[in-house]
Formats: C-alpha cells, sequence, structure tokens
C-alpha cells in the first residue's frame, strides 16, 4: 500500500509539472495578445501585428520590419518553453499571423469564425487552446 502510494505521488506531481509550463506559457500569450491590442488601440494608425511560429511568436507594427518587445521580454520575440508548441487555426486552416486594428479587433483574416489558438506540451500530450472572437478580437 505504502509503495502504491508513493508511485502515485509521483506519477500525479510529475504531471502537475508537465502542465505547469503548459499553463503559464497559455496565461502569458493571452496578456500579451491583450497587451499587443492595447498597443494597437493607443496608436493613431493602430494596426499591430504577432507572427507566430511553432516554438516562438513576434510583435510589430504593420507596415514595419521592426519587431517590438513585450513586457518583460529582452528581445523582440517571445520564445516558447522548449517543450511547448504553438498553432492558430481558424476554419480549421493555419495561420502564421494576426492583424489587430485601431478597436483591437482582428483586421487581417478573411475567414469566417473565431480564431483558435492552442499550445500542446510535447511531453505529456497535454493542450491548452482558446479562442479570439473575430469582429471584437475579445479574448475570453
Amino acid at each position: 500500500m505504502l509503495l502504491i502510494s508513493i508511485l502515485l505521488l509521483v506519477v500525479l506531481n510529475r504531471n502537475f509539472i508537465d502542465n505547469k509550463d503548459l499553463m503559464v506559457e497559455t496565461d502569458l500569450l493571452k496578456s500579451n495578445l491583450r497587451y499587443m491590442q492595447q498597443l494597437a488601440l493607443n496608436h493613431d494608425d493602430g494596426s499591430m501585428r504577432v507572427d507566430f511560429l511553432p516554438d516562438k511568436y513576434m510583435l510589430s507594427k504593420i507596415g514595419s520590419h521592426n519587431f517590438l518587445p513585450f513586457p518583460n521580454e529582452d528581445g523582440p520575440e517571445h520564445i516558447l518553453h522548449p517543450n511547448i508548441r504553438l498553432a492558430v487555426k481558424s476554419g480549421g486552416k493555419a495561420l502564421f499571423h494576426l492583424e489587430f486594428g485601431g478597436l483591437g479587433e482582428i483586421i487581417s483574416q478573411s475567414e469566417t469564425g473565431d480564431f483558435t489558438v492552442t499550445l500542446t506540451d510535447n511531453r505529456s500530450g497535454a493542450a491548452e487552446s482558446f479562442r479570439i472572437i473575430q469582429n471584437t478580437g475579445y479574448i475570453p
């Protein structure tokens, strides 16, 4: 009984630790997207863009090739935890960037429906997803 309890404790603890990185990256991405929307609202011509790669994402002003730093980042990109992968989709189609206008709404995509952002932990296969509402840019 003691051996089973110890094994159960180790397994549960390991799953919690694995998912911690996933939860942190998901919450940070939501926060960074909200920050980007705030920047779009504060610029006269709005229009901010985030570029997605499976292992990182970058922020820039539309029409500029200069990337901007997210809060608490040393450089112009946020690199995900090595075991976390990122995918953004709309209507089943993979997207590699989103552009937000001066009202915080998504302006660059002609897809119908909301946008789904999914982060996956390669170690455990666990995934966290959230939506960005198409017309308003709202992130629940």
